[in-house]
């Protein structure tokens, strides 16, 4: 132990080096914590304030998720890089985006490489966006990571520049300087859920316009799904880089065509809520007409029940009463 009993003491900018006790103190704080300190863990797909978001119900939404999947993983000529699945509130967008962060990571040749997700309640700040990419990132590339450490430790201020900046700084050159040491990460995914809840719109506007403009010059290898309302200016913004590159935009829209998917829901979290509480599953609770009536109201409360929940004493049990909140 250094110094025992003393009182009163600052010490800075120092290394001590203890050779009788083999203690090494070092006050050096490394730049990858700075960036973590300017990120928003929150936001990732797999944070523990994620803890019960959303996610797709077995069985449900799946032709979606095989699509985005299936264009996340493979590589052919004339690939769209940039997915757009745009829908109203309550479809389900974020249970479809959070559903697939969890199958490209789980896949032999994981594809996922970071993932955001934006919210009103705390993870709205646009200038948090690109630091938690690039920390993700940084966790899944060795090299990468020594790059962008040491980028941050020569200028502090990386991570008080506007976003293109920051962009430009801790994700485009990083990526240059790994090439030229002869080195590359390849191909991944990475995943922006809720754009439209971004603070500001002219962000959500710059966002898409650096990864537009990233893609074009292919100054990254990512392919990138985003996932929105499609308010009037992510709609403009999407119409001008589609002038540029192939964008691949899918409308998941209000549908009775997904039914029996929310019948599904119904009874299976129903079930969950009779196993919790110990009861015997095959109990007729609710019955096949309070079933039907349930999923035919959601049709006419939509607008306002993906912001409602009905829960059994423990809160570790929701049922969303706005079946697309999962499906």
């Amino acid at each position: 132990m250094f110094f025992p009993n003393a009182q009163n003491t600052t010490i800075k900018n120092s290394n001590f080096t203890g050779i009788d006790a083999q203690y090494i103190f070092n006050q050096r704080v490394s730049g990858i914590d700075i960036l973590l300190e300017a990120a928003t863990p929150e936001a990732a797909f797999d944070s523990d304030a994620r803890r019960y978001a959303p996610s797709c119900y077995p069985g449900t939404r799946e032709q979606y998720i095989q699509d985005l999947t299936s264009w996340a993983s493979t590589s052919y000529e004339g690939k769209p890089m940039i997915y757009w699945m745009k829908g109203p509130a309550g479809v389900g967008k974020s249970a479809i985006a959070q559903t697939c962060a969890e199958e490209l990571q789980r896949m032999e040749q994981p594809e996922l490489g970071a993932a955001f997700f934006f919210s009103v309640n705390g993870c709205s700040d646009d200038t948090r966006l690109f630091p938690i990419l690039a920390y993700q990132l940084s966790t899944l590339f060795p090299d990468y990571r020594r790059i962008l450490d040491t980028k941050i430790q020569n200028d502090k201020t990386l991570l008080k520049k506007r976003i293109s900046r920051q962009f430009e700084s801790l994700v485009i050159s990083p990526l240059r300087d790994l090439e030229k040491q002869g080195s590359r990460i390849g191909k991944r995914t990475i995943i922006i859920d809720g754009l439209d809840e971004c603070e500001s719109e002219d962000a959500q506007s710059e966002i898409l316009q650096i990864i537009g403009e990233s893609v074009r010059d292919q100054t990254t290898p990512f392919c990138w799904a985003i996932f929105s309302r499609p308010n009037p200016c992510i709609e403009a913004a999407f119409s001008l880089i589609s002038a540029l590159i192939p964008c691949h935009i899918v409308w998941l829209p209000i549908s009775r065509s997904v039914d029996q998917e929310i019948e599904l829901y119904l009874k299976g979290g129903f079930a969950n809520i009779l196993r919790h509480r110990n009861m015997p599953t095959m109990l007729p609770w609710p019955d096949d007409e309070h079933i039907q009536n349930l999923w035919t109201l959601r049709m006419d409360y939509l607008p306002i029940l993906p912001q409602c929940s009905a829960s059994s004493t423990d809160s570790h049990i929701w049922i969303r009463w706005s079946l697309y909140a999962r499906l």
